[in-house]
């Protein structure tokens, strides 16, 4: 598995190719509340935190229901908050 430097902000291509999901997968889960929403960069440009994508990731390898990676989903994004 390929890992990110924490504070880097990944584009969808690379978090296409990281994870094996397609874009359509992706965005069904963000509706879901299974995978962190992106944010803006600026125009239309958006990105997550490496952080993020390596911790949402790591839950659903190990098994974690969906309830509770909508929880870590939630305290990523509070800490997203923190630092935007």
């Amino acid at each position: 598995m390929r890992y990110f430097p924490t504070e880097r902000v990944v584009r969808l291509p690379e978090i296409i190719e990281v994870t094996g999901l397609s874009r359509s997968a992706i965005y069904s889960r963000i509706n879901n509340k299974t995978f962190p929403p992106p944010f803006s960069l600026g125009g239309k440009a958006v990105g997550w935190f490496a952080y993020e994508i390596e911790s949402v990731t790591f839950a659903w390898s190990n098994g974690m229901p969906p309830k509770k990676v909508r929880k870590l989903i939630e305290e990523l994004l509070s800490k997203r908050k923190a630092k935007l």
